[in-house]
C-alpha cells in the first residue's frame, strides 16, 4: 500500500448498543451483502445481537439531514445465539432481500424469506437448507454465480482452505432449494481465505477473491458460469503487509465493476483499489486513501449503496459503543471523494453490531 494523500478527512466519537447490523440496497447489479428488505432501492440495515442472537432492522431513507431510519423493529427476538446471520441474498425472485443464517455448532444453513408488515418487513416463510453435521464449512460468500436472479452460496473448510459452491434456485412453490453444488477448489493452503465475492470484470457473474493471512496477499479467481469453475485466476497484491485487511468490494465509479477496500488493523486507515479488466484479466488502475486513520476502533461494516446513486457507500462501525456512522461516496473524475457523512445511530449498546460484508 502507497503512502498517499488524502483530501477529507474525517475525524468522529460514537456511542453505546448491543446489535450485529447488516447493509443491504439496490443498485444496477446487487453489490456485495446489500439488502434492500422493503424493494425501495436504498440499503436498510440488519443487525444481530451478540448475546442472544436477535435480529434487529432499520429501513432506511435518504432525508435533506442525510440519511434516516424510517422504520425498525425485530425480526427476531432471539433466543439462541449460535444462529449467526452470514448474509441477504434474492432467494425466491420478489425483489426483496432475504436472509440466511448458520448455526456455529452443528454447520446448518437456514434461511428466512422476507415479507411486508404494515410500514415495515416480517418473516413470511422459513426452512432449512442443511440440517448441518460439519462445522468446520463455513458460509463465506452470497455471491451470483451464473446469470440467474437467485444468488448462491460459498462455503469454505477450516482445514485445509478448500472451497465449495451451492447454486440455488426455486421451486414450484417459490422456495429455495439447492440446485447444484461442487467444489471450486479442493484446497491445500488454509492460510488462503475467501474475503470477498465481486464482480471484476462487469460480466454479471460473481467472481471472488482470497487474501493470505500471514502475508496479506491478494489473489483472484474469475468465474465461468458454466461450471461453475475457475476461469482465470492471479495475484492482485503479492502481499508484504498482513495488517492491511479486505473490508469490502463495493463499486465506486459505478462502472460495473466491483472494486476493493481494505482497512488498516493499526490506526483504522481506509484505502481503496479501483478495478478494470482489459480482457486478460482484472488489474487496479487507481488506488488512493479515503481516510488516513486515527482510530481503529472505528471499523467498516458494510459498502451498501445508502442513496439510490448506484454507488456504493461505507458504514462504519464504532467498537466501544455500537455508533454507526456513513460516508456517502462518489467519483469526481479525479478520485473517489466523501461527499457526505452523519451518524446513522449514536450508539449505547455495543452488543448491536453490524454484520460484514461476505
Amino acid at each position: 500500500m502507497k503512502a498517499a494523500r488524502i483530501s477529507v478527512i474525517h475525524t468522529f466519537t460514537l456511542c453505546l448498543l448491543t446489535f450485529t447490523v447488516l447493509l443491504f440496497g439496490t443498485a444496477a447489479r446487487p453489490a456485495r451483502a446489500d439488502i434492500d428488505l422493503n424493494n425501495d432501492g436504498p440499503t436498510d440495515v440488519l443487525l444481530q445481537h451478540t448475546s442472544s442472537g436477535a435480529a434487529y432492522y432499520w429501513l432506511l431513507e435518504p432525508s435533506s439531514q442525510g440519511h434516516e431510519i424510517v422504520e425498525d423493529d425485530f425480526l427476531w427476538t432471539g433466543g439462541n445465539r449460535d444462529w449467526e446471520i452470514i448474509g441477504a441474498s434474492y432467494l425466491n425472485g420478489d425483489g426483496r432481500h432475504d436472509v440466511l443464517l448458520q448455526n456455529r455448532s452443528s454447520g446448518a444453513v437456514y434461511y428466512w424469506l422476507i415479507g411486508p408488515s404494515g410500514s415495515g418487513v416480517r418473516i413470511s416463510d422459513s426452512d432449512f437448507l442443511w440440517s448441518g453435521g460439519d462445522n468446520r464449512w463455513k458460509a463465506v460468500g452470497t455471491p451470483h454465480l451464473d446469470y440467474g436472479d437467485i444468488r448462491d452460496l460459498l462455503f469454505q473448510y477450516g482445514p485445509n482452505g478448500a472451497v465449495y459452491f451451492w447454486s440455488l434456485d426455486t421451486n414450484a412453490a417459490d422456495l429455495p432449494y439447492i440446485a447444484d453444488d461442487g467444489f471450486l477448489w479442493n484446497g491445500g493452503d488454509s492460510n488462503w481465505k475467501v474475503v470477498g465475492t465481486p464482480d471484476l470484470n462487469a460480466d454479471r457473474v460473481d467472481d471472488v477473491v482470497l487474501q493470505h493471512a500471514s502475508s496479506g496477499a491478494v489473489y483472484y479467481w474469475t468465474i465461468d458460469p458454466n461450471g461453475p469453475r475457475i476461469d482465470q485466476d492471479d495475484f492482485l497484491w503479492e502481499g508484504g503487509d498482513r495488517d492491511w485487511r479486505l473490508v469490502g468490494t463495493p463499486d465506486l465509479n459505478s462502472d460495473g465493476h466491483d472494486d476493493l477496500l481494505f482497512q488498516n488493523a493499526w490506526d483504522g486507515a481506509v484505502y481503496y483499489w479501483l478495478i478494470d479488466d482489459n480482457g486478460s484479466g482484472p488489474y487496479i488502475y487507481e488506488d488512493d486513501f479515503l481516510w488516513e486513520g486515527g482510530d481503529a476502533n472505528w471499523v467498516v461494516r458494510s459498502t451498501g449503496d445508502l442513496n439510490g446513486d448506484r454507488t456504493s457507500d461505507i458504514l462504519f462501525q464504532y467498537l466501544p459503543d455500537g455508533a454507526t456512522y456513513y460516508w456517502l461516496i462518489s467519483d469526481s473524475g479525479l478520485g473517489i471523494d466523501i461527499v457526505d457523512d452523519g451518524y446513522l445511530w449514536s450508539g449505547g449498546d455495543a452488543g448491536w453490531r453490524v454484520i460484514r460484508d461476505r
